[in-house]
């Protein structure tokens, strides 16, 4: 069943239930006001009658013309003595009340009774009749125009009651309709996008922000990662197809070339073992590039701790020179601030950025800690031979070099500064160069400081 079907079937049916239940209550009510209006109103004139009736009562013939007097229009009138005889009985216009059983009370009553179908009110109270004798003077009336008006009000309720159920079932159909019509469009447009393989947007235009809105922005959302993701899965793949080919094509040549020569001369023969080497090395180092690409090109977020700057630092730097033989002027700063971040993902940031720095320096190369307004700074600075204007703008591009050929002799691959950039952001962190051809670059890293109850912490 169709959800349209079912928001029209299940208001219809909750209006239908409320309108019964209104209607019920309004007709019982009328119903009640209606015979309890007419229940004091008779027991009233039965008083009255007996009021009048008591002077007369030692003439029979008095007593008969004056109750026939006040006799109701569709009614009667009864004596009735002790054993449940009617001694006398006026009557006008309505012989079906003289059906009722006569019945004798020595108390005051008026009851709602049904003779035939038809509602009459009995009411009765206790009198000395002329011969001394306690009987019951009844007086009863027909309750026709109250059941005229009951059936009145019943086709009133129907009628009204039509009037209502037929627009609501309308107007469910209509707001059924205009509920699901944006559902609609989601699900033309997700079997579109299935059909065609994109990555096709439900239109947000003219919309009330409501819940489908709100389940439409979520989607397009999740149209927007998946392209997202797609086009890194592309890149990727674009980019590892692209630099694996040169090694793998200079390992086939050396290949080829060992099974023409390589018996025949020796010294070839170690010249193709140390190529294809070189470049079986090159090759893995950057499979693990590029694994590292991936993972900073994620959305996950690497878990954060505290670090003291100062410490990290000249532990990072004391580790790097022991590796590489190379020593690093540190200016740690004073106050010696705190962040959040990474350890394991700054270290290595780190080492990315000495690396390049001891790649393309033969100076030395100094690295300082200090502030910058909210943030902790870490900058390293070489005196190499900078990076040209025109190429400064593109080295955090993946495999960009600014010298190829400089690049393949010092083991470059282009993807350094492209990880630490990621990295650093994935840290909520930023990364800014500035370089000058002939005379250096200078790398600044910019943390946020760690803030515990609003006072920036410092050790």
């Amino acid at each position: 069943m169709k959800i349209k079907t079912k928001i029209q079937m299940l208001s219809t049916v909750w209006l239908f239930i409320m309108i019964l239940i209104i209607n019920s209550c309004i007709y019982f009510m009328f119903y009640k006001l209606s015979t309890e209006s007419e229940r004091d109103r008779l027991t009233r004139q039965t008083e009255i009658i007996a009021q009048a009736v008591k002077p007369h009562l030692s003439s029979r013939a008095d007593a008969v013309d004056l109750l026939r007097a006040y006799i109701p229009s569709n009614g009667m009138i009864r004596i009735i003595s002790g054993s449940n005889n009617a001694v006398l009985v006026i009557e006008k216009d309505n012989h079906q009340l003289t059906d009722l059983r006569p019945r004798f009370t020595s108390s005051q009553s008026a009851d709602i009774v049904k003779n035939d179908g038809k509602l009459s009110i009995q009411s009765t109270i206790p009198l000395i009749w002329s011969d001394g004798n306690v009987v019951t003077l009844e007086v009863v009336e027909g309750l026709s125009l109250v059941e005229e008006n009951l059936y009145t009000l019943r086709w009133v309720l129907v009628a009204a009651s039509l009037a209502i159920l037929f627009p609501s079932i309308a107007s469910g159909r209509i707001l059924g309709n205009l509920i699901l019509k944006p559902i609609g469009t989601m699900v033309g447009t997700m079997k579109e996008a299935q059909k065609e393989r994109s990555y096709k947007k439900i239109p947000l235009a003219y919309r009330s922000k409501d819940e489908l809105y709100t389940m439409a922005v979520t989607y397009n959302h999740l149209m927007d990662r998946l392209q997202e993701n797609y086009e890194k899965q592309q890149q990727f793949v674009s980019d590892a197809s692209h630099e694996l080919k040169t090694p793998l094509t200079i390992i086939q040549s050396y290949a080829q070339l060992l099974k023409r020569r390589g018996l025949e001369r020796p010294d070839l023969f170690q010249e193709a073992v140390d190529a294809i080497d070189a470049e079986a090395v090159h090759m893995k180092e950057m499979t693990q590039q590029l694994l590292k690409v991936a993972i900073s090109t994620s959305d996950f977020q690497l878990p954060a701790e505290k670090i003291e700057l100062n410490a990290f630092c000249g532990q990072s730097i004391s580790s790097f020179s022991a590796i590489h033989n190379r020593d690093f002027q540190f200016y740690p700063m004073k106050e010696r601030p705190m962040v959040w971040a990474n350890r394991e993902g700054l270290k290595q940031i780190l080492f990315i950025l000495l690396d390049n720095a001891q790649k393309y320096s033969k100076e030395h190369i100094e690295v300082t800690v200090g502030s910058e307004g909210p943030s902790a700074t870490i900058t390293i600075r070489d005196h190499g031979e900078g990076i040209p204007e025109k190429d400064l703008s593109h080295v955090t591009e993946r495999f960009y070099r600014v010298d190829k050929a400089r690049n393949r002799e010092t083991g470059g691959n282009g993807l350094g500064l492209s990880i630490a950039q990621q990295m650093i952001q994935n840290m909520n962190g930023n990364m800014r160069i500035h370089s000058k051809e002939g005379e250096g670059t200078t790398v600044t890293l910019l943390l946020k400081k760690a803030v515990e109850g609003g006072i920036e912490e410092r050790v």
